[in-house]
């Protein structure tokens, strides 16, 4: 039950990570597009500075470019104002990288660019901010289909353990003994540990052929603490069918 219910935690966390790779895709897609769209569309006008208003910077800010704690600091934000067909339009700078790169008085003019449809849209002084938005939904769009591409492929692992451990259990099995023979690095991590699977060596009592028996991916912390090369280990075998077989984790 314990291995039913974690393959079903890790499917739905799959399923989870898959919603959110498509809704950041889209989004991403979403904000490039527009941004496309109001390149290519885009007006160009003359803006004049009108006005200068002063904020107080950051903690980060003051901790950057001043030492003196007991200091306040300011940073002076543009007001632009530009005109479209008669109709006035302002529009105050935020950006405090736009505001450090450049040093603005008032009449200073500019060229800026605005949607024709909503003038009050410009994006030239907030070009910094223009591909914020694709980044970000491009960013964790990855992270998502990252995760999804985890999960899916940790749910495929334990739902082919739950396979192999219902087989057991249908099939006619019996208990016996199987001598172990070595330890099988698989390409599973967990908390920084690598997987390992038990091997261990099983004669067919009827036909004297040698089998080599595989456990389940474990933990190095989970092994026996008196596991040792020749312990003999209990184990269910189906006689018909050696290949289904499940290991115990304790020593005979």
């Amino acid at each position: 039950m314990l291995i039913r219910r974690t393959s079903n935690e890790a499917t739905l966390a799959a399923v989870i990570s898959l919603t959110l790779a498509i809704l950041f895709t889209g989004s991403g897609i979403f904000a490039l597009q527009k941004n496309r769209i109001f390149a290519t569309s885009a007006v160009a006008t003359k803006a004049e500075v009108i006005e200068l208003v002063r904020a107080a910077q950051t903690a980060a800010d003051v901790a950057s470019t001043n030492k003196d704690e007991n200091r306040t600091e300011f940073t002076y934000f543009p007001v632009f104002q530009y005109r479209v067909s008669g109709t006035v339009f302002e529009h105050r700078a935020s950006d405090r990288n736009l505001a450090a790169g450049r040093s603005y008085s008032v009449g200073d003019t500019t060229t800026i660019y605005y949607n024709p449809e909503n003038p009050a849209e410009i994006r030239d002084i907030l070009s910094s901010e223009a591909t914020t938005a694709p980044k970000l939904f491009g960013f964790l769009a990855g992270l998502a289909w990252f995760l999804f591409a985890m999960f899916t492929l940790h749910s495929f692992r334990l739902a082919k353990f739950e396979s192999r451990r219902r087989s057991v259990r249908q099939n006619v099995v019996t208990e016996t003994k199987c001598t172990f023979f070595a330890l099988e690095a698989t390409n599973e991590r967990v908390q920084n540990a690598r997987m390992v699977r038990m091997v261990c060596r099983w004669v067919h009592p009827e036909t004297g052929t040698e089998w080599l028996l595989r456990s389940s991916s474990l933990h190095p912390t989970a092994l026996p603490p008196e596991l040792e090369l020749g312990t003999l280990i209990s184990c269910k075998v189906d006689f018909d069918n050696p290949a289904s077989h499940e290991i115990s984790l304790s020593a005979a």
